[in-house]
C-alpha cells in the first residue's frame, strides 16, 4: 500500500465512541492530581507567592542599604579638658613596670 492508498480509508474511518467510565475516570485523575488548599494556619505555611527577580533584587538591595545605615557607630572619644593626649616621641622614655598613667596639664614641662 501507498500513501495514496490510505487517504480515502482514512477520510472514511470513524473514531469510536468512548467508554462511559472514560469520564469517570479522568475526573478522578484530575481530582487527585490537584492538591486541596489548606485551610486556616496551615495556609500560610504552604502559601506560594511569585515574585519577578528584579523586584526582589531590588528588595535586598534596600535591606542592606538600612543595614549599613542604621548600624551601630563606636561613640567618638573626646579628651577631657586640662589633659595632654598627644606628645612628641623625642626623648620618650617607658616607665619601668610598664604602666600608663595620666598626668594632669599642670605638671607636664613644657
Amino acid at each position: 500500500m501507498t500513501e495514496d492508498d490510505l487517504r480515502p480509508l482514512l477520510r472514511e474511518w470513524e473514531a469510536p465512541e468512548p467508554a462511559s467510565a472514560m469520564d469517570t475516570r479522568i475526573r478522578v485523575a484530575w481530582r487527585a492530581s490537584v492538591t486541596p488548599t489548606p485551610r486556616g494556619l496551615g495556609y500560610w505555611f504552604t502559601a506560594r507567592v511569585s515574585v519577578p527577580v528584579p523586584i526582589l533584587a531590588a528588595l535586598v538591595l534596600a535591606i542592606l542599604a538600612l543595614l549599613i545605615e542604621l548600624r551601630p557607630v563606636p561613640p567618638v572619644v573626646r579628651p577631657q579638658p586640662g589633659y595632654v593626649t598627644r606628645l612628641g616621641a623625642a626623648g620618650f622614655q617607658p616607665l619601668p613596670d610598664g604602666a600608663a598613667r595620666a598626668v594632669p596639664m599642670s605638671e607636664v614641662k613644657q
